[in-house]
């Protein structure tokens, strides 16, 4: 069994969404400031959200971590290179010159990843340390998924929200059958 070391966090997106903020989205002005600079993954939460998501890499077990950026995320290699570098992980970055969706994030990252099996995640998704745990230990491809009724009732996201994320079908034996990336009112509740 091989077990994964390396993960790459899709840290690229410019956060246009975070700027574009509703009666359900109160932003602070150090929040606006970063969404406004196009790197969610630095907007606080007490300290940046994607400390949370390296902490847990960390207590997973994962020892080297590729961040996908942008070239003008200068931010993001200022704070874990001299502000703040993490003692658990090792960081390597990679530069993903234009958004150009996650295939070609991934493949930015192939210098880093080699012929190594390696985990993806988002820089923007919290992913507790048991569940990347698990995927680490995994004989095959997998993926966490959560149940959206758990997201709605223990979250602090509001429902209208969540139901407009990606739901997944699952197999009888567990395996993934279908994602349907924008779901509609006529899928099944996953």
């Amino acid at each position: 069994m091989v077990q994964v070391k390396k993960a790459v966090i899709m840290a690229r997106g410019l956060g246009t969404r975070m700027r574009k903020t509703d009666e359900s989205t109160v932003l602070d002005s150090k929040q606006t400031e970063v969404a406004g600079l196009g790197v969610k993954a630095m907007i606080p939460v007490g300290r940046p959200f994607l400390d949370y998501v390296l902490s847990e890499l960390a207590n997973a077990g994962y020892s080297e971590v590729c961040l996908v950026i942008g070239p003008e995320h200068t931010l993001i290699r200022n704070y874990y290179q001299v502000e703040s570098p993490p003692t658990r992980i090792r960081i390597s970055y990679a530069i993903q010159e234009r958004p150009l969706g996650t295939a070609d994030a991934v493949a930015a990252a192939k210098p880093f990843t080699g012929r190594d099996h390696f985990l993806v995640i988002n820089s923007d998704n919290y992913y507790p340390a048991e569940a990347l745990g698990a995927l680490r230990e995994l004989r095959g491809p997998g993926v966490a998924l959560f149940d959206r009724d758990s997201l709605v009732a223990g979250s602090n996201v509001p429902q209208d929200r969540i139901l407009k994320f990606a739901v997944a079908k699952i197999d009888r034996e567990g395996n993934l059958e279908k994602i349907y990336e924008k779901p509609s009112q006529r899928q099944p509740k996953q």
